[in-house]
C-alpha cells in the first residue's frame, strides 16, 4: 500500500514538470504609435542666415584710393543660385540671407583684378556679420608691358643675379615689378616655386636694373635649390600691394600686367 502511495505521488511530480516545462510566455505588442518630432542635427547655427556686410575700396594703377567705389561686384562662391551684391559709391554692399558657415567671396569689376577672401564666416542670424575693407585695383594695361627681360649672374660668380627690363612703352615707371622663378620654362603667375615684388632702379625711359638679385632661393623652394637653371619671367604690379593665397597655396597678384619673356640663367642662388 505505501509502495502504490509513493508511485502515485512520484507520478504527480512527474507530470507537474511536464506540464510547467511546455508552457510558452507570449509577448503582446499593441499597433504602432505616430513618430515623434524629429530630432536636432547637432548644429542649429547651419540654419540660421543673416546679412553680410561690408566695403569694397578701388584704387587706380598708381595705388591712389578713388572717390567712386561703386560697381564692384561681391558673390558668394559656394551659394547655388549664387547670393551677390553690388557696392555703392562709398563701396558698402550687404549680401542678405545668407546661411550661417564660411564661403571664398569673390570681388570683381571689369578692368580690375579679381579679388578673393577665402574661408569668410558668417555668423549667421542678427546682427549681420561685419567683413570691413575689401580691397582691389585696376589691373595694368598693356601700357605696362615688358619688352625683354635679361636675366644674367652678376659680375662676381655665384653672388647673384643681375636684372634687366626693357619697356615697351618708354616713360618713366613708378610701379613694382614681380619676378616669377620656377625650375621649368613653364614659369607664370599661376605657376611658380617664388615670387619677388620690388621697385628696380630706372637708368632711362626705357631700361630699368635690379643688381644684384642675391636672394638664396633655397629657403623659399627645395625644386629652386636643387636646380641648376632658373627660368624666370616679370610683369609689373598695381603699386596698391593687392595678393590673396588660393585654395592650393599660391600667391596671387590679380592686378599684375602681361607677362614678360621667359629668361633662363644659371642658378647661383641655391
Amino acid at each position: 500500500m505505501v509502495a502504490n502511495r509513493k508511485i502515485f505521488i512520484n507520478l504527480i511530480v512527474l507530470f507537474s514538470l511536464l506540464l510547467f516545462s511546455c508552457t510558452k510566455t507570449i509577448d503582446v505588442a499593441g499597433p504602432q504609435g505616430s513618430q515623434g518630432p524629429q530630432g536636432s542635427n547637432g548644429n542649429p547655427a547651419a540654419a540660421q542666415a543673416g546679412d553680410i556686410q561690408g566695403q569694397v575700396q578701388l584704387y587706380d594703377m598708381q595705388g591712389n584710393l578713388l572717390s567712386d567705389n561703386s560697381g564692384a561686384l561681391i558673390t558668394l562662391e559656394e551659394t547655388s543660385p549664387l547670393l551677390q551684391a553690388t557696392s555703392g559709391v562709398d563701396g558698402s554692399f550687404t549680401i542678405p540671407s545668407a546661411h550661417a558657415g564660411n564661403y571664398n567671396l569673390r570681388i570683381e569689376k571689369t578692368g580690375y583684378g579679381t579679388m578673393r577672401f577665402l574661408n569668410v564666416e558668417n555668423a549667421g542670424g542678427s546682427p549681420a556679420t561685419k567683413l570691413g575693407l575689401l580691397k582691389t585695383g585696376q589691373q595694368l594695361t598693356s601700357q605696362y608691358d615688358i619688352k625683354n627681360l635679361i636675366v644674367d649672374t652678376a659680375i662676381t660668380p655665384n653672388t647673384g643675379l643681375s636684372i634687366t627690363i626693357i619697356l615697351a612703352h618708354p616713360q618713366k615707371i613708378t610701379n613694382p615689378v614681380l619676378l616669377y622663378f620656377h625650375d621649368s620654362t613653364n614659369v607664370s603667375p599661376n605657376n611658380n616655386e617664388y615670387i619677388f615684388r620690388s621697385l628696380f632702379y630706372q637708368q632711362n625711359d626705357t631700361t630699368l636694373t635690379y643688381s644684384v638679385f642675391d636672394n638664396l632661393l633655397s629657403i623659399y623652394s627645395d625644386k629652386l635649390a636643387s636646380a641648376n637653371y632658373l627660368y624666370m619671367a616679370a610683369s609689373f604690379d598695381n603699386v596698391e600691394p593687392l595678393s590673396y593665397i588660393n585654395e592650393t597655396g599660391m600667391q596671387i597678384f590679380p592686378c599684375a600686367g602681361s607677362l614678360s619673356n621667359v629668361a633662363k640663367v644659371r642658378n647661383v642662388l641655391k
